[in-house]
């Protein structure tokens, strides 16, 4: 994480190593080690902001599926990061049967959004295991991210919402009502992760965007009724997408964009000549060139990768006329071994670019052609 980068990416990862994992390191003591048990809908959470070796990095000596067998380790300190429904709490009552078998010595409970009232009672109406909770918290991050302030919020058939939507009606059916309780649950957790204390603005002639504000607006006053928030409110804006129909037919020309068109990227992995590559944080090169237009990113790879080999000092003896080509800069890469890791990313992109110089090229050719 880089010093006082305020992103919704780092402040989810903040949450997760220090509200959750310290603080339970600190409840259950020092150098207590810890297991962590996730359901499949938290395990891709958890993916989405830190990786495996972090997480042993941090004192978590086993992550596992709360919906598989496992083995019992009645003396360890467990965290349960999973999603508040039936069948987790079903899962988790199942791993302590009696007194006399638990799975595990002390549970720290964790939810990934509000857990309900009846829900909680059912949990904890079993006695043995109740005295066996030493952490209950709603840990409030339902949401994935695809940049470090871009979240989706994993519905994927959420459209489907509109085919049962009456708008003559003044109210929705239970499918709809039940749709839009979870959209609000993760987009809630979105601003509570932010400190984030919204003034709810939304599009009064559409009935999806009342009856959603409307939810999210009494879950706001309900928690930060004793709860801090950001002096300076923002403002959530709920809209529906009618309003603005011409946007989605637009073209955009940024780098990430024309990657998505002529590669096939798929969970952030590229794949290019038979090799894939993540396009993540930790490459430099990829956060400074993805948001931008292609035009300005081809011309900026090459300055950048020139000075790159400017800055090689160990490099005395360079043929400037071989960096005139993209394939051409790819290739003295590779001799480069003391600059490996940024020799490796100025060689994907270079080659990228490269393969996206040659369609642009072709595409105008034709244009020519049929003019």
């Amino acid at each position: 994480m880089m010093k006082n980068d305020n992103s919704l990416r780092s402040v989810s990862i903040s949450r997760l190593l220090l509200d959750m994992i310290q603080e339970t390191k600190q409840s259950a003591g020092d150098g207590t080690l810890l297991m962590m048990i996730v359901d499949p809908y938290t395990m891709k959470i958890l993916s989405a902001f830190l990786t495996i070796s972090e997480l042993f990095a941090k004192g978590i000596i086993s992550i596992e599926n709360l919906e598989v067998g496992r083995k019992r380790f009645p003396k360890y300190h467990c965290i349960y990061f999973v999603n508040p429904t039936q069948s987790s709490i079903d899962y988790i009552k199942k791993d302590f049967p009696d007194p006399e078998h638990p799975q595990y010595g002390r549970i720290h409970l964790f939810f990934c959004h509000r857990i309900s009232d009846q829900l909680l009672d059912s949990l904890i109406s079993t006695s043995h295991l109740a005295k066996r909770i030493k952490t209950c918290k709603e840990l409030n991050i339902s949401y994935f991210l695809r940049d470090r302030n871009l979240f989706d919020l994993g519905m994927p058939n959420a459209l489907e919402i509109y085919t049962q939507v009456n708008e003559k009606s003044k109210d929705v059916n239970p499918i709809v009502e039940s749709m839009l309780n979870s959209i609000a649950e993760k987009l809630f957790t979105v601003c509570v992760s932010l400190k984030e204390y919204p003034y709810v603005q939304f599009q009064k002639t559409n009935l999806l965007t009342s009856k959603l504000a409307k939810i999210i607006n009494g879950m706001f006053k309900s928690f930060y009724e004793t709860k801090v928030f950001n002096e300076k409110r923002g403002v959530l804006l709920i809209v529906d997408r009618s309003i603005d129909a011409t946007t989605p037919l637009l073209h955009d020309y940024s780098y990430e964009s024309i990657l998505y068109d002529f590669f096939e990227i798929n969970d952030n992995l590229l794949t290019f000549r038979d090799k894939k590559h993540k396009l993540e944080e930790k490459d430099d090169v990829w956060m400074k060139f993805k948001n931008k237009h292609i035009a300005e990113v081809l011309n900026g790879l090459q300055e950048d990768f020139k000075g790159f080999m400017d800055s090689d000092a160990t490099k005395k003896q360079r043929d400037k006329d071989s960096l005139e080509s993209f394939e051409k800069m790819a290739d003295v890469l590779h001799g480069m071994k003391e600059f490996k890791e940024t020799s490796r990313k100025f060689g994907l992109h270079l080659n990228v670019a490269d393969e996206i110089t040659k369609v642009i090229i072709i595409y105008y050719i034709f244009s020519i052609i049929l003019i």
